[in-house]
């Protein structure tokens, strides 16, 4: 897949969060490659960016608003 192809759909600082919700879009069906994990000693400062293909930017948005949702509703 061409790097072109990906688009951002997703910004965290924590590269843990970053793999939970990458796989979580995987077993959606929806490929995700996180862009900028390796931070260093610069952890929860620098941007974690989660790519997608452009023609999945869409679905994958929903379906991380709904589980985003979901998680901040459990939490009041």
């Amino acid at each position: 897949m061409s790097q072109s192809n990906l688009v951002p759909v997703y910004s965290v600082g924590e590269p843990t969060h970053a793999e939970l919700v990458k796989d979580a879009l995987e077993l959606e069906g929806i490929p995700c490659f996180v862009e900028g994990e390796n931070q260093g000693s610069f952890v929860g400062v620098l941007e974690i960016r989660l790519l997608v293909p452009a023609d999945r930017a869409v679905a994958a948005r929903e379906f991380i608003l709904e589980h985003e949702d979901r998680y901040h509703d459990e939490e009041e």
